[in-house]
């Protein structure tokens, strides 16, 4: 996720001192390598450590010297290589360096404007795995799935590389189009799936009335605008239904990956006090600090049915907001296991417009529990059927509306009672 310098549900100068004073030609140059510091002293949080270098330059200078591509490539490209690798040596998948070109595509990601096929990539045991298509993108259109995975782009594999990379395979020109050979759990054999790249604008948040007092809120992921967005449609929802005759509100975050951590407090707090913990971020020391309610929210007041959909590709924000409306304003979710992401990045921007995404901290839901790699479990579980088309009744939704609608006091006797029994259990 995302904080400015930036705060991602996703240190300046580290590097960028260490080479200089050095004159490395970009060709063929020829190096002293009695020049380089073969060891740096170096502080970190727990004590001072003795790095030696005398190895890196080493082997710098046979790939310099030595490699028949060594025309090929400037010294600026083996900074940069040697940039990626340290941050890779963190084996966090969401710990990267990002180029230029991978900046600019995170931030019209998060901004929701890009050319491409409009699908929210994550790492699950070292593969590249589809997080979720987005709503009315090609990708979805296509046929790609939450969960599926890409084993190649175009023919060519992807095993071993990173998200970024992987990115930048799959985006391109609008009109053009790619192939992802993918295969799915319980699938004896891969298959390809062609899509043609589109530009990629789509609003975050969006709103149906369901009838029967019910508004239906579809979150598709949470960027730069999806706090105006939500403002607006709880405006209409109060003006359109009317705060007397809202019965429930049902939260759809399935498929939705995440994105801005600070637009998760905002729409949890539109059914809280001010001043209640959203979440607690739990630094490498073990600080916790709570990010709470901004506001009271609109429908703090309203004695709602409040419904979460989630599922599989419900990550980041998305579960922070599940978890919160859950842990402080009595909702129950229903759907599948969401993702299980429950660390915070940040996006600290480098020279050039270059950029490095570091994970900063945990994050835990209000009553400290951290979801990371195991997901948070529905209170109500309704499974998809895995021959289900687009046009088929939605049983997820189907059972939403179901406990959204109901009268209040059956809506506590005969869920929430069940479900605070569940989860002590």
């Amino acid at each position: 996720m995302l904080k400015n310098k930036s705060t991602f549900l996703l240190v300046v100068g580290l590097v960028v001192g260490l080479f200089s004073g050095y004159q490395l030609g970009v060709n063929g140059f020829s190096a002293n390598l009695n020049k380089y510091p073969p060891q740096i002293n170096v502080k970190n949080a727990t004590a001072p450590q003795t790095v030696d270098f005398s190895e890196y330059w080493k082997v710098w200078e046979i790939l310099r010297t030595k490699s028949i591509y060594r025309n090929n490539i400037s010294a600026q490209n083996m900074v940069e290589g040697s940039i990626r690798g340290l941050a890779n040596s963190f084996k966090d998948p969401y710990t990267h360096y990002l180029d230029k070109k991978e900046n600019q595509q995170l931030t019209e990601t998060i901004e929701g404007k890009y050319s491409g096929i409009g699908a929210e990539l994550g790492m699950k045991d070292n593969n590249v795995i589809v997080v979720s298509p987005l709503d009315g993108s090609p990708a979805k259109k296509a046929g790609l799935r939450a969960g599926d995975y890409i084993l190649a782009v175009d023919k060519k594999s992807v095993v071993g590389m990173n998200i970024n990379e992987v990115v930048n395979l799959i985006r391109g020109e609008k009109g053009t189009n790619v192939t992802l050979q993918v295969i799915r759990e319980g699938d004896e054999a891969s298959h390809d799936i062609t899509i043609t790249r589109d530009e990629i604008h789509i609003d975050s948040v969006s709103w149906k009335d369901k009838g029967n007092g019910i508004a239906y809120i579809r979150i598709s992921r949470f960027g730069t605008n999806t706090n105006a967005e939500w403002n607006n449609v709880v405006d209409e929802i109060l003006e359109k239904i009317g705060a007397n005759k809202l019965k429930g509100v049902i939260i759809d975050v399935r498929q939705d990956p995440g994105g801005v951590l600070n637009s998760a407090v905002h729409l949890a707090s539109e059914f809280l006090n001010k001043g209640t913990p959203v979440i607690w971020q739990e630094t490498a020391d073990g600080t916790q600090t709570p990010y709470k309610s901004i506001r009271k929210g609109k429908f703090k007041d309203l004695n709602l049915n409040i419904v979460v959909l989630i599922d599989g590709g419900s990550a980041s924000a998305s579960e922070i907001l599940a978890g919160a409306l859950r842990d402080k304003a009595d909702a129950v979710l229903i759907g599948v296991k969401s993702f299980g992401k429950g660390t915070i990045q940040e996006s600290i921007q480098l020279e050039n417009n270059d950029a490095l995404n570091v994970t900063i901290a945990k994050w835990l839901t209000p009553t400290k529990k951290w979801i990371h790699k195991t997901g948070i479990t529905p209170d109500i579980e309704v499974k998809i059927p895995d021959d289900f088309k687009v046009g088929d009744n939605d049983p997820q939704l189907e059972k939403a509306i179901e406990v959204a609608g109901m009268k209040k006091s059956s809506f506590l006797s005969n869920i929430l009672t069940k479900v605070k029994t569940l989860q002590k259990n």
